[in-house]
């Protein structure tokens, strides 16, 4: 059994509106460059972030959407994101993202390995991350990204 795609659409769309969880206005996205995975209970304080310029949080702002895929699910992506270190102090290898409800501190929302890691080792190197919230047709949701690095 799968919801309709009018309910389908309600329910991503309260996923990303003002006051959603992903509200665009409190949704930050950063990099890390490792973690200890503790499941549901992992928490920003078990990342291990970066310095300098590419351990500042980037605000979502929008979500373009909603758009629907072939299969019947609903999606809205954010605008591309891009890290980039200013200088060589800032180089560093990207094992991941993440979201979070506020520029510093907050709460961790959403994280995700990438693997093999991203190498940010020279100032013209640079990772692009698109954050594609995506509610299949089953009824649930998930977060998935595009890296171009």
């Amino acid at each position: 059994m799968g919801m309709t795609s009018g309910l389908l659409a309600d329910y991503a769309a309260s996923i990303v509106a003002t006051d959603g969880p992903l509200d665009p206005a409190a949704t930050w996205i950063g990099v890390f460059q490792s973690l200890s995975d503790n499941g549901l209970a992992t928490v920003l304080s078990d990342l291990v972030m970066p310095t300098g310029s590419l351990a500042t949080r980037l605000p979502i702002t929008s979500w373009a959407g909603p758009y629907q895929l072939g299969d019947g699910s609903i999606y809205y992506e954010s605008p591309a994101k891009i890290f980039v270190p200013a200088t060589s102090a800032d180089f560093s290898n990207i094992g991941g993202w993440y979201l979070a409800d506020a520029l510093t501190a907050g709460e961790l929302l959403y994280y995700s390995v990438i693997y093999p890691s991203i190498p940010l080792v020279t100032t013209m190197s640079a990772l692009t991350i698109l954050v594609r919230m995506s509610v299949p047709s089953i009824g649930t949701y998930d977060v998935s990204i595009d890296v171009d690095g």
